[in-house]
């Protein structure tokens, strides 16, 4: 079998124009997280108070106060008074809101999951592509 090193060279270029970009291009694509999310995330976990929720987000009280009420209102959360004090609530992530971070969580790992095997097909290539530089060297 005769090797045409044009068609190898031609070949061999078209991977490894496939194989550039794929990093910043797949590894940023759709996985960003808003700080809604995050806060759903959290109560997922166990009811937070707003001093919780300020600490574990890293933002401030009128920031908090703004999301919260935004996701009252969503009924994606909900706020309630502790039982020991009347005075101090905690917010509570309401099964709306679980369903809603759940699409979230699964659109991302999807996401993931095709970047993965992407790049595993992307490994594959340019290994390919190495075989094709050693029958040419």
């Amino acid at each position: 079998m005769k090797i045409d090193c044009k068609e190898l060279i031609i070949l061999l270029t078209k991977l490894n124009n496939m194989i550039d970009g794929f990093d910043e291009f797949f590894l940023t694509k759709n996985n960003n997280l808003t700080i809604k999310d995050k806060l759903l995330i959290f109560l997922q976990e166990k009811n937070l108070t707003p001093f919780e929720l300020i600490k574990k987000l890293g933002i401030n009280k009128t920031n908090l106060a703004l999301i919260t009420a935004e996701l009252v209102k969503q009924e994606l959360i909900i706020k309630k008074q502790t039982s020991f004090d009347k005075r101090n609530i905690e917010y509570v992530i309401t099964d709306k809101g679980n369903l809603y971070i759940q699409n979230i969580l699964n659109k991302i790992d999807e996401n993931i999951n095709k970047q993965l095997k992407y790049y595993n097909n992307a490994q594959k290539i340019n290994e390919f592509s190495k075989s094709l530089n050693d029958i040419l060297d």
